[in-house]
């Protein structure tokens, strides 16, 4: 766990999730936020093995619902499409990314009551040059993928009788209008 959390931290550009948010900081926050979580508290709570199997039954799920309670928190608090609140998507997103990855042989609920509950919140407006550039991708990734496809379909291979199996000829398909008309050439 402390894995996932040493890249969390490091995906926390700003440092706005690592510490904890204090009065002096933001005067109405313990006013909104019942339950406060913070990075460094996720830290102390591996260290203490506070998510552990002794402590619970499924510790990865106390891990990811802590995590999932620190990115409720941000967004209730701070207003939409500010830069906090933006930077909060981008932090989900990629820590996301880091618990699917080395949280994946294990069981854990990731359509949690807390994940839907942030699945709810409106996400952040995509720029119009952000737009562009994701269809100029998704269009790229389609071309390579029929290219790709187009050559795996006119590359046959056929082994030459009697020669061993590494000795291939490479073979151009030619359409046929019938299975008969194919036999017959």
């Amino acid at each position: 766990m402390m894995n996932v959390l040493n890249q969390m931290q490091k995906d926390d550009k700003h440092k706005l999730f690592y510490s904890p948010v204090t009065k002096e900081i933001a005067p109405t926050y313990f006013d909104v936020i019942e339950k406060p979580m913070n990075l460094s508290f996720m830290e102390q709570k591996i260290v203490k093995r506070k998510y552990s199997v002794e402590a619970s039954s499924n510790p990865i799920q106390l891990f990811y619902d802590d995590f999932l309670l620190l990115i409720k928190n941000a967004l209730v608090f701070n207003k939409s499409h500010t830069p906090v609140w933006n930077e909060s998507w981008r932090f989900f997103e990629k820590c996301m990314l880091h618990i699917r990855e080395y949280f994946s042989k294990f069981t854990f609920c990731i359509g949690s009551p807390a994940r839907k509950e942030i699945d709810s919140f409106e996400r952040p407006r995509k720029s119009k040059k952000d737009e562009i550039n994701e269809t100029r991708e998704m269009k790229e990734k389609l071309r390579q993928e029929e290219e790709k496809s187009s050559i795996m379909r006119d590359k046959w291979r056929i082994v030459k009788s009697e020669d061993p199996v590494s000795n291939f000829t490479e073979f151009i398909s030619i359409p046929f209008s019938s299975e008969k008309s194919a036999v017959n050439m």
